[in-house]
């Protein structure tokens, strides 16, 4: 099997950043869907590293200033391989949903590592990460350092306290997220801090307009970001071109259809390095909204006083079902039936008749004049002495 050639970059530490191969003589990224822990031992192994940390790293530049092309996704590694190219995947230029692409960050080769320890912290809450000092001079100084795309020394401020093998991070927030590395005199220990992800500003029902390009919105936070995953019915929806997954997990649908109308399901999962992955699923009822279209028919324009008229006002089109209401001369009437009825017609009842229909989606009319003769009452009072 070829050696696809693989790359660390975007960071100012050789043992991590994105994921980058060497695919029909150019560098392309790797689409972030499936990626984990498994994946990041394959990369880490094929480019002479101790081990893997983490599937993700703090302080990526989440733009792509190159346009650089993802043309890999959904590696499947079990973390055995050797090589990259020996795991299953897709290959070719693919829709990404995201720019950022799949990181790795490995164990560096210069240190001697104790002790490598992953741990799930919620957002708000207070996470105290403990150094064993194992095997190390107790009267020397720790010093705990930040690994994202540098290496930063930390000290007490803010938010942060640290107090010899203790760290204690206060109110954690998103970019808390990440791998820290505790340094003793000889030893050295990683911990990697997962932000659990959760589902933010949930609506359960959503509406979307007919014949127009929509968005069915679910969005989460956590670090590493969650990959989500939509269905109806289950059936996967981006296997559908008409449909496309936004960087913060949304579905945008290009062209609405009637028979998007549904119950969709948004999942969300977050990989956690070799401890566990999480599931979370939403579910979203979606109504489709077609604006109303409605015709006008009924009695001729031209009437003799005293006749009756019957206006019938059809629903060509619209969901959810229009409400039904009748303009004279642009003035309002009290009828909201379909049907409007004028018993002998006046003269002074000629004019202009407005059917409207409105729903959610907006509104149609159509309009009739009516013109009234007054012949045939003259005409009788002709004959009436």
């Amino acid at each position: 099997m070829n050696k696809v050639p693989v790359r660390l970059i975007g960071a100012k530490v050789e043992y991590g950043g994105r994921v980058d191969v060497f695919y029909r003589r150019r560098w392309g990224k790797i689409c972030r869907n499936k990626w984990d822990i498994n994946d990041v031992k394959v990369v880490c192994k094929q480019l002479g590293f101790r081990g893997a940390l983490a599937e993700f790293m703090t302080g990526m530049d989440t733009t792509n200033k190159t346009m650089i092309p993802s043309v890999m996704s959904d590696m499947a590694c079990t973390g055995q391989e050797s090589l990259l190219a020996q795991c299953n995947r897709s290959d070719g230029e693919l829709k990404c949903p995201e720019d950022i692409g799949a990181q790795a960050l490995c164990v560096p080769n210069n240190v001697e590592v104790l002790e490598k320890k992953s741990l799930s912290s919620n957002l708000g809450s207070i996470e105290t990460v403990k150094c064993s000092l194992k095997n190390e001079n107790q009267s020397k100084i720790v010093i705990w350092y930040e690994i994202g795309t540098t290496v930063r020394e930390l000290k007490s401020e803010g938010r942060i306290v640290v107090n010899g093998g203790t760290l204690t991070i206060k109110n954690v927030q998103l970019h808390d997220g990440g791998t820290y590395e505790c340094r003793g005199v000889r030893y050295t220990r990683f911990y990697t801090v997962y932000i659990n992800a959760e589902f933010k500003n949930k609506r359960p029902q959503q509406k979307l307009m007919n014949g127009k390009p929509g968005v069915i919105s679910c969005t989460a936070e956590g670090n590493p970001p969650p990959q989500f995953e939509w269905s109806k019915n289950e059936n996967l929806l981006l296997e559908d071109d008409r449909f496309t997954q936004l960087s913060g997990g949304s579905l945008q649908i290009d062209r609405v259809r009637r028979d998007d109308n549904g119950t969709y399901t948004c999942s969300m999962k977050q990989t956690k390095g070799s401890e566990r992955i999480t599931d979370y699923h939403q579910r979203i009822n979606v109504y489709v909204i077609v604006p109303p279209n409605v015709t006008l028919s009924g009695t001729p324009h031209y009437v003799l006083e005293g006749d009756n008229i019957t206006l019938n006002c059809t629903v060509v089109d619209g969901l959810p079902k229009p409400q039904i209401s009748w303009l004279k001369d642009e003035l309002p009437l009290t009828e909201e039936k379909a049907t409007l009825v004028k018993r002998y017609i006046t003269e002074e009842e000629e004019g202009t008749y407005t059917c409207v229909a409105k729903n959610e989606g907006g509104s149609a009319n159509d309009s009739i004049d009516i013109i009234v003769d007054g012949k045939k009452e003259r005409n009788a009072s002709q004959f009436s002495w």
